[in-house]
C-alpha cells in the first residue's frame, strides 16, 4: 500500500526549496557576477546563459522573482500532491 502525501507538507517542502535554490542563485551572482553566470553555464552544458541574465537586477525585480517562483511552487507541490494521491489510490 502506497502512502499518501500530505499536500500542505509537500507544497512547503517544495516552495521553501525552490525558495532556497532562488536566494542561493541571487547570492552567486552578486558575490561573483558574471563568473556565477559562467558557472550556471556549466551546468546547462554550456550553453550561453549571458545572452538571458541580466547581471545587475533591482531589489524590486529580486524580491518579485522570489515571490512569483515561491507561490509558483507551492502550487506545482499541490498539484503534485493531489495528482500522486490519485494514482496511489488515495485521494478519494
Amino acid at each position: 500500500m502506497k502512502d499518501k502525501l500530505d499536500v500542505k507538507t509537500t507544497a512547503l517542502a517544495l516552495a521553501t526549496t525552490s525558495a532556497v535554490v532562488y536566494l542561493a542563485c541571487v547570492l552567486l551572482i552578486l558575490v561573483f557576477g558574471a563568473s556565477g553566470v559562467s558557472f550556471f553555464a556549466r551546468m546547462f552544458h554550456g550553453i550561453d546563459l549571458m545572452k538571458i541574465v541580466a547581471i545587475n537586477i533591482s531589489l524590486a525585480d529580486t524580491v518579485l522573482g522570489f515571490v512569483g517562483l515561491t507561490v509558483s511552487a507551492l502550487l506545482v507541490g499541490m498539484l503534485f500532491a493531489k495528482v500522486y494521491n490519485t494514482f496511489a489510490g488515495k485521494d478519494k
